[in-house]
C-alpha cells in the first residue's frame, strides 16, 4: 500500500520518464508494477495529447452548436471561458444556492448574438427532488433563446436553487460582454 502514498508517488511528478524512481525497499513487486503502470500510461500521452482538442470541443458542443475550435478566455466571473470564432461563447460559471458548502456550477453557450444557445448544470448538490431539479431538461430549455437581462422561470420550492443558476447566467453574459 505503500505505492499510493505522497512518499513515493511524489517522485513522479514533473517526469518525463520513470527513470531514477527508486523503488520501496520491502515493496519491490508493488513499485515494479506501480512504474510499469505508469510508463504505460505515458506511452498513451502522445495520443491522448492528439485527442484533447477534440474532446474539449465534444464537451463545449453540448451547450454551443456548431463549435470546432475554442480558444481560452480569462475573466474573473468565470470557472472555465472559451471564445469559438463564429460561433460565441461557452462559459462555466459558479454561484451558491441552498448548499452552501458545495457551490452550483453552470456551463452556458451564448451565440454570437447575444442568445443562448444551451445550458448544462455541471455540479449540483442541492436538495435531491428539489433543488436537483435545476439539472432537468424541462426547466434548463427555458434558459435557449434568452438574452442578457432575461430568464427562465424560478423553479417553486427550489428559488434558492433556481436563483443561483440565474446567477451563473449573468456571470456568463458578463464573459461574453468584456469578450
Amino acid at each position: 500500500s505503500q505505492v499510493g502514498e505522497e512518499a513515493y508517488t511524489s517522485q513522479y511528478v514533473g517526469k518525463e520518464n520513470t527513470d531514477g524512481i527508486q523503488a520501496i525497499s520491502g515493496a519491490t513487486e508493488s513499485s515494479t508494477g506501480f512504474k510499469k503502470a505508469v510508463n504505460a500510461a505515458l506511452e498513451l500521452l502522445p495520443a491522448i495529447e492528439a485527442k484533447m482538442p477534440e474532446v474539449a470541443v465534444a464537451k463545449y458542443a453540448a451547450v454551443l452548436p456548431g463549435v470546432v475550435a475554442v480558444t481560452p478566455i480569462e475573466n474573473e466571473n468565470a470557472v472555465e471561458a472559451v471564445k469559438a470564432d463564429g460561433v460565441g461563447i461557452v462559459v462555466v460559471a459558479q454561484h451558491v444556492g441552498y448548499n452552501e458548502q458545495s457551490p452550483v456550477q453552470v456551463m452556458v453557450g451564448i451565440s454570437e448574438e447575444g442568445k443562448i444557445t444551451g445550458i448544462k448544470v455541471v455540479s449540483c448538490n442541492e436538495t435531491e427532488g428539489l433543488g436537483t431539479q435545476i439539472t432537468e431538461g424541462s426547466y434548463l430549455d427555458g434558459w435557449v433563446g434568452k438574452a442578457s437581462g432575461e430568464s427562465a422561470s424560478a423553479i417553486s420550492g427550489a428559488t434558492m436553487s433556481s436563483n443561483a443558476v440565474k446567477r451563473c447566467v449573468e456571470k456568463a453574459f458578463m464573459v461574453f460582454d468584456a469578450s
